[in-house]
């Protein structure tokens, strides 16, 4: 069984390598390269690669409009570090 961090190393992985074929596939319609051709050397057909494309662009879009998770980390923490401190006051004013 493979830990989170694993799958999602396979993921990207997975990920990269899919963006990798579109990229060459890009570039090989761009100099006229026939999809009979691409497909033989991708192993990519025009629908699995309009497939592909869309779901990186969907991707790329709903990272963009995400914060980064530094930034979610941080706002955690921040808000960690209030709630800790008004436990504090809360309870120095019971003990008094």
């Amino acid at each position: 069984m493979l830990t989170a961090a694993e799958e999602w190393k396979l993921e990207g992985e997975r990920k990269g390598k899919i963006e990798g074929k579109i990229e060459t596939i890009e570039n090989l319609l761009r100099l006229g390269i026939d999809w009979s051709i691409i497909e033989q050397a991708t192993g990519m057909d025009r629908l699995r690669f309009q497939h592909f494309k869309q779901q990186i662009k969907l991707t790329q879009a709903t990272n963009k409009s995400s914060p980064p998770q530094q930034t979610i980390d941080n706002a955690d923490q921040q808000r960690q570090s209030e709630e800790s401190a008004s436990e504090d006051a809360d309870s120095s004013h019971i003990q008094r």
